[in-house]
């Protein structure tokens, strides 16, 4: 992740649901290879919850849902115009 954010392009950052006690989300993409109203519309609104990835995937209306701590298949997920979401201090699994 850290190369991927040398780009002007690529987005990261977190939610501030409860950073103090690690209940967060921090989310990863391409600006410019994601619909921002999906991201609007069908991720954010879920991301003001604690719930777990496996939790999270299930709430979502997104289609091609994966966890992974495959950091290759993450990068070539981004590259893909996926978004990358993590939870808490969870620094394996997207």
């Amino acid at each position: 992740i850290d190369e991927l954010s040398k780009s002007n392009d690529f987005i990261k950052f977190k939610t501030s649901s409860d950073l103090e006690n690690h209940s967060y989300y921090s989310i990863y993409f391409y600006r410019t290879l994601i619909r921002s109203e999906i991201m609007h519309d069908q991720v954010l609104p879920y991301l003001t919850k604690n719930y777990t990835l496996k939790d999270l995937m299930s709430q979502l209306p997104v289609q091609q849902l994966t966890i992974t701590s495959d950091s290759s298949k993450i990068i070539s997920k981004l590259l893909q115009g996926y978004t990358a979401i993590q939870y808490g201090d969870n620094l394996t699994d997207c």
